[in-house]
């Protein structure tokens, strides 16, 4: 596969046209809104783009009815990404682990992904039982550099397998997760992260795609050689502060879920199918430090095999 040509980093490392995004703010966007982009450093009003309209469909209406077996979802009140489960209600008590025992199941499974894959993601809420069928999220951030993980990516994307969903799951534990987790509509996140550029990056072949996004064009390119070519560029003409500010500046302008880990909760994402699918990556409200953070743990649960974590956290970043 041919990859974009970059152009060179330009001198500075400034961050000019984009604004400044208020990081313990609610970043899930309204069920149907029409992309911004930032004007003059000096000018933090937005203006509206004759562009594609960016839509985060809510699905939680036509799930009322939605049964498995005799359990039917009990959805949270929730207008963003995807549905949010709080539990199960039936005849009887549901067992803690309501995942495992009944979603999960031989009977229920399909149905579940199926459910999956339509709307893009399910966060189940309060979630018991154990972790022994999921792997430790590993990488680590530091202040002068992003991990592969922070980048938006579909699992698997590296090796020779792509999950059709991912399970990210924050176990009950001692420490509390502080640092997030984005998730984001795919291709509709390569949209943001070119319209949401800084300025000054907005040149050679990044400029045309993004020129063929305001104008309602194709691409010439493959939307995962323009993520490619976004994440490089990135990287390389930004400190590392910089680039996590304009991530959540992309964060809010696709409104992605990322809301704070409660424990015990599981995040499922449709990472590959035939329709619509979700990528993810780790994000940051604060500066990356020694601050105890609370594990996650991941796992692929449509397949036969095990989520190699090693493999998971990979993605087009080229260095």
């Amino acid at each position: 596969m041919r990859s974009l040509a970059l152009p060179s980093p330009p001198v500075g490392n400034g961050l000019q046209g984009l604004r400044a995004t208020d990081v313990e703010s609610d970043a899930t966007g309204p069920v149907g809104f029409e992309r911004c982009v930032p004007l003059d450093p000096r000018d933090t009003r937005s203006v509206v783009v004759p562009a594609r309209t960016i839509r985060i469909s809510s699905h939680a209406g036509e799930l009322v009815h939605e049964r498995f077996g005799t359990w039917r979802l009990r959805l949270a009140s929730w207008s963003g990404l995807g549905i949010v489960v709080e539990g199960l209600d039936g005849e009887h008590t549901p067992p803690a682990d309501y995942v495992n025992e009944i979603l999960l199941t031989p009977a229920h499974r399909e149905q579940f992904f199926s459910l999956i894959d339509r709307v893009g993601l399910v966060v189940c809420k309060a979630v018991g039982g154990d972790d022994a069928l999921h792997r430790d999220v590993r990488g680590r951030s530091s202040r002068g550099r992003l991990s592969q993980g922070e980048y938006f990516h579909h699992d698997g994307c590296s090796g020779p397998v792509q999950p059709r969903v991912v399970e990210i799951r924050c176990p009950y534990q001692e420490v509390a997760r502080h640092t997030f987790t984005a998730i984001a509509p795919f291709p509709e996140v390569i949209e943001a992260m070119l319209l949401e550029l800084p300025a000054h990056l907005r040149i050679g072949e990044l400029a045309d795609a993004r020129a063929a996004i305001l104008a309602d064009e194709p691409l010439a390119s493959e939307w995962d050689e323009v993520q490619g070519a976004l994440n490089r560029v990135i990287r390389k003409s930004l400190p590392a502060e910089d680039q996590r500010a304009y991530l959540r500046q992309v964060d809010t302008h696709v409104g992605a879920y990322r809301e704070p880990w409660e424990m015990g909760e599981s995040r499922f994402i449709a990472n590959a199918n035939a329709g619509h699918t979700m990528q993810h990556r780790r994000a940051y409200v604060e500066v990356p430090g020694n601050r105890p953070n609370g594990k996650l743990v991941k796992r692929w649960p449509a397949e036969a095999e095990t989520a190699d974590p090693e493999t998971c956290e990979r993605c087009v970043v080229e260095t």
